[in-house]
């Protein structure tokens, strides 16, 4: 069962500072950092004999060039996007201007990841750490930031991933 209150405590301790034991892949390190903080908060590394990568979840090096033990879906957006849209109890996908329906809002919790569109390109990965409102404040390590709300990223649309959550 995946803990949102650990994957949480996970990007509060990390959001600026990297942990060494995960490589760090720089300007592009956001979906690297999401993927910590869901193994932070519980969900089990996913590693098959099968080399397809939407079948594979895992990071077992911190040398980033070590492509054998690491899966693309753990730091590129593109594969973290097909891997938990298969992989997560749900998903829901929305435009930016849907952050102000209340239906929208109760449904976006804390420790929800989220992967952003723009121009109908994948551009990057977050993760909320909680609501202020009708804000959604989100963690990310291209921006090195825990507050930042969801709308002020460069995006146009979102997908959040509801993952089996305790309690």
């Amino acid at each position: 069962m995946y803990d949102a209150i650990d994957a949480i405590s996970y990007a509060l301790m990390y959001y600026k500072e990297y942990n060494n034991i995960y490589p760090n892949y720089g300007d592009l390190d956001s979906t690297n950092f999401v993927s910590q903080c869901l193994f932070a908060g519980g969900l089990p590394m996913q590693h098959n004999a099968n080399k397809d990568p939407l079948l594979n979840w895992y990071c077992l090096s911190k040398n980033q060039y070590n492509e054998d033990l690491i899966s693309p879906t753990w730091y590129c957006a593109d594969y973290f996007y097909k891997y938990w849209s298969s992989s997560a109890g749900e998903h829901f996908t929305f435009t930016v201007k849907d952050v102000k329906r209340p239906k929208v809002l109760d449904l976006i919790e804390p420790g929800d990841p989220i992967t952003l569109f723009n121009h109908n390109k994948i551009t990057n990965c977050i993760i909320v750490i909680r609501r202020e409102g009708e804000h959604i404040i989100c963690a990310s390590h291209e921006e090195n930031t825990i507050d930042m709300r969801l709308v002020e990223f460069n995006l146009r649309m979102f997908r959040i991933y509801k993952l089996n959550k305790k309690g």
